[in-house]
């Protein structure tokens, strides 16, 4: 039996955008299990569900939330399951992404 690979979308917000709208309708047409998102702000309503990583909006202080990206990382490493897809979008969440790489144990 295979271990079947879930899909997520991680970005910053869905607060409105070129990424964000993309990705929505992207996930009309891709099996993805649920949208990740670094902060709480949504303008674009998925027909997934949405795990949120902080209760930092558009409005929290830029350089403090580039300073939580290990904060977010550990955060996602802990929500999603190791054999996951993470596509991700825009800068900030790339690199929560990458760094979340960090976080989990290799079996």
């Amino acid at each position: 039996m295979r271990d079947t690979k879930q899909i997520y979308f991680l970005l910053n917000s869905l607060a409105g955008g070129g990424a964000e709208a993309v990705a929505v309708r992207l996930s009309e047409h891709i099996p993805i299990a649920k949208f990740i998102l670094v902060e709480k702000d949504v303008k674009y309503q998925p027909n997934k569900e949405i795990i949120f990583l902080s209760k930092h909006s558009i409005k929290t202080n830029p350089i403090f939330k580039t300073l939580s990206i290990p904060l977010y990382a550990y955060r996602l490493s802990k929500k999603i399951e190791h054999n996951s897809i993470i596509l991700s979008f825009l800068e900030r969440a790339n690199f929560v992404n990458i760094v979340s790489k960090f976080f989990k144990k290799k079996t």
